[in-house]
């Protein structure tokens, strides 16, 4: 214990002698470069250090990386963007003010040191209060973890471990509890999350001597102290179809803080018509407060957080269910047929949502954005066209909404509130909808439609141009 102590004095010397004087009235930077790619981002109102980009940070980082870092910006929340692929050893090595940090299923390995000097249970170092950060999440593809990953963070008292995992040394996950024994802190409840099999965490490998920073302790006794931790197995579950229905486990869907949440579908041969998501799914979404991307063969459907908010309210305990297909005319109202007799139909799609048996229309004001790839005809480009895509709403009295479409970069889109039949037209006068900004030419369909809260399927007859 007294050595221990020796060192956290000595690094608190070190750590006052490094802090940086700053001029009077001196601003600071709340962004830059990180690598040849990436850079940097720091939100004051949510305390928020975010990193994009792609391939690699610098390595060696800055030099004044570190006194920025722990002194100046002291982030409670690190998000590493989508497309990074390494971070260099010790980037946040001072995490004293860290709460959360989240990574990238694009990351190719661990660091040493990745976060450091965290969780010490209300702890003043060089008078910074150290925060806690109680959990991390290592994301699938990682294999190995084998270095000193969290150095000196004595608080993270669950690991969600992905299931692609092959070898860790031991010395990686004990070293936060046993730094708590050796600073006499109180007990610590530590927890692996597995996202695979009890078969398949049997096969990875125990290895040792890979660690910068080691407990000290005999692999005998690492063994000892790992088997107090306890062990749960999360495999994830695939999605599976049946007659048309796809039906998402909530083991498949997964939610990191700071980024839009995206459930994909796509990776199928079969008809897909209807969507089912579990309750489990819709309270974490609604709980994250953000938007979520669904992603079908024929279409993605996002929904803000607003429509999420909405919907989970609606579900409750229940599952939603998602009906998106293609209907014969014998499925509309007298009026609603009367309404399209001058009109050139390409399609009428039924589009209804359900929490449990309960239908759901709105979406308490939240925006859905339907977006579906668009292939001009051969020989054509999108300057030879006039575009006036309207997605035609036809109410139960034969009302007709027309919703202007935009067209970009091969993609159509459209915003739409609520939940109903939509028809596909042709042909359709520029006296019936809008303009919507769009300068290329086109007679061309309308397109389609809007969904719910967690999927949508669309059903394009004899997959025409869309």
């Amino acid at each position: 214990m007294k050595k221990l102590l020796g060192i956290l004095l000595a690094v608190a010397v070190m750590m006052a002698l490094a802090m940086p004087a700053m001029a009077e009235g001196e601003e600071i930077p709340t962004t830059g470069q990180l690598g040849e790619s990436i850079t940097w981002n720091f939100d004051k109102e949510t305390e928020t250090l975010t990193l994009s980009g792609t391939g690699a940070t610098y390595n060696p980082l800055d030099e004044n990386w570190s006194n920025l870092f722990m002194y100046q910006l002291m982030p409670k929340h690190v998000v590493v963007s989508e497309g990074i692929e390494y971070l260099t050893a010790g980037i946040f090595h001072y995490g004293l003010s860290v709460e959360s940090l989240s990574l990238p299923t694009t990351l190719k390995e661990i660091p040493d040191m990745l976060i450091g000097w965290n969780g010490m249970d209300g702890m003043v170092l060089d008078g910074y209060a150290v925060h806690t950060m109680p959990s991390i999440v290592i994301p699938e593809g990682i294999t190995s973890l084998t270095n000193s990953a969290f150095y000196l963070c004595s608080g993270i008292s669950d690991y969600y471990l992905p299931s692609t995992l092959e070898e860790i040394d031991l010395d990686s996950l004990c070293y936060s509890t046993y730094s708590r024994t050796r600073m006499e802190l109180s007990p610590l409840t530590t927890t692996i999350h597995f996202a695979g099999t009890e078969e398949q965490w049997a096969q990875v490998k125990h290895v040792t001597g890979s660690r910068t920073f080691p407990t000290g302790l005999t692999d005998a006794e690492l063994e000892e102290l790992f088997a107090t931790f306890t062990m749960v197995f999360e495999p994830k579950e695939d999605v599976t179809i049946e007659n048309g229905t796809a039906t998402v486990p909530d083991s498949s869907v997964e939610i990191t803080e700071g980024e839009d949440v995206v459930i994909d579908v796509t990776e199928t041969e079969e008809e897909v018509d209807s969507v089912v998501i579990g309750s489990g799914t819709v309270d974490k979404i609604t709980d994250a407060e953000t938007s979520v991307a669904i992603k079908l063969p024929d279409v993605t459907v996002s929904f803000d957080k607003d429509a999420i908010g909405s919907i989970g309210e609606q579900a409750g305990d229940t599952a939603v269910t998602i009906v998106a297909k293609e209907v014969e005319d014998n499925t509309l109202t007298t009026e609603q047929k009367a309404a399209l007799e001058e009109k050139e139909v390409c399609a009428i799609l039924n589009l209804e949502a359900y929490a449990g048996e309960t239908k759901i229309t709105e979406f308490g004001g939240g925006k859905v954005t339907i977006s579906v790839p668009f292939a001009l005809p051969e020989g054509k480009a999108g300057t030879d066209y006039y575009v006036k895509l309207v997605n035609a709403h036809i109410a139960e009295d034969g009302t007709i909404t027309a919703m202007p479409t935009t067209y970009a970069d091969g993609v159509l889109s459209f915003e739409t509130t609520h939940f109903s039949n939509y028809v596909v037209l042709e042909n359709v006068s520029s006296d019936d909808v809008p303009p919507t900004g769009d300068t290329t030419s086109l007679l061309l369909f309308a397109l389609l439609m809007v969904a719910s809260v967690f999927g949508l399927a669309i059903c394009i007859p004899k997959r025409r141009a869309f």
